[in-house]
């Protein structure tokens, strides 16, 4: 009988005393579970500093990228060039001292080379992209000025139901007529109606009714006018009261560096490509009575878009 209770006690005893057992074993699971999260929380922010060093490391050679990218198409566009017609001109010139007439003997010479001379340039400058935004909004009867060898031809819409371009250099023109035979021979010309090519001076369009245009284009040629505010006013009158006058052009900056770079190559760029890249576009479109819609700019402030309308009769 006492060994029988003495066993009993002892398995009463062995059962009270078991959860102090296992109380006291989880003891060192829970050092061993804080040593874990320790070595967990420290391996994380190791990461993540090892993480913001690798994201400065990408910042800084994106940047580097970024300005040596820049400094090189900077260097590209603004480079001294050597001239690429043979034309004599003064050696010195004033603003008013490159006529016209010596401007189109320039304009006839780089006639077959001026596409070449400028498509990389307005590649990497993306006036390609300006070109085609700006004349996608063309519409009825349109009129094209200073068209020369026939770059936007490629971007008139169907909305565009006659097409007129216009140029005081016939050898450009003759250009700008074999790119319109092409597209249309390849089925890649939008017009829908006829594409005709004059050769007329802009700032005498006298062969051109009043009010005649739904739509005037103007892209580059303001730089490369004789008397631009005479040139800009002809543009408003072939242009109906409700028409629109589009322009891309390029001019002074709103950086005062950029326009001293500018200035200081202006007379060697207009002996070269008879045109003033220097010259306050915005002040000359309101000098010729015109009502600016539109104006946004690019490239530093030096690509000019405008659109420009009448102004309402007084």
């Amino acid at each position: 009988m006492m060994r029988r209770w003495s066993s009993l006690a002892g398995r009463w005893h062995a059962r009270t005393h078991a959860p102090v057992a296992r109380t006291a074993s989880s003891a060192p699971r829970t050092h061993v579970l804080r040593r874990c999260t320790s070595r967990s929380l420290s391996t994380a922010a190791g990461s993540s500093g090892g993480s913001n060093k690798g994201n400065m490391r990408r910042y800084l050679a994106a940047g580097l990228v970024t300005y040596v990218g820049a400094t090189g198409v900077f260097w590209y566009l603004f480079r001294p060039r050597p001239c690429p017609h043979d034309v004599e001109l003064p050696s010195e010139v004033a603003d008013d001292a490159v006529t016209d007439e010596q401007r189109k003997s320039i304009f006839d010479a780089l006639s077959r080379s001026y596409d070449n001379h400028i498509g990389t340039d307005e590649l990497l400058m993306g006036v390609w992209w300006r070109r085609r935004n700006l004349i996608a909004r063309a519409r009825g009867n349109t009129l094209e000025v200073a068209a020369g060898t026939g770059r936007n031809l490629k971007y008139y819409p169907a909305s565009v139901t006659n097409l007129v371009l216009t140029d005081y250099s016939a050898d450009m023109l003759k250009v700008a007529r074999h790119q319109a035979n092409e597209l249309e021979q390849s089925g890649d010309m939008k017009v829908s109606g006829a594409v005709s090519c004059r050769t007329m001076d802009v700032h005498d369009l006298h062969a051109v009714k009043t009010d005649a245009f739904d739509t005037v284009i103007d892209t580059f040629g303001v730089c490369s006018m004789e008397r631009p505010v005479v040139a800009l006013r002809e543009l408003a009158r072939v242009c109906k009261r409700d028409g629109h006058i589009l322009m891309l052009e390029h001019g002074r900056s709103r950086y005062a560096w950029l326009n001293r770079i500018l200035d200081d190559g202006a007379h060697s760029h207009a002996r070269k490509w008879g045109c003033w890249w220097n010259r306050e576009i915005p002040d000359l479109v309101r000098e010729a009575g015109l009502e600016i819609v539109e104006h946004d700019t690019y490239n530093l402030g030096t690509t000019h878009m405008i659109v420009a309308k009448k102004r309402a009769l007084d």
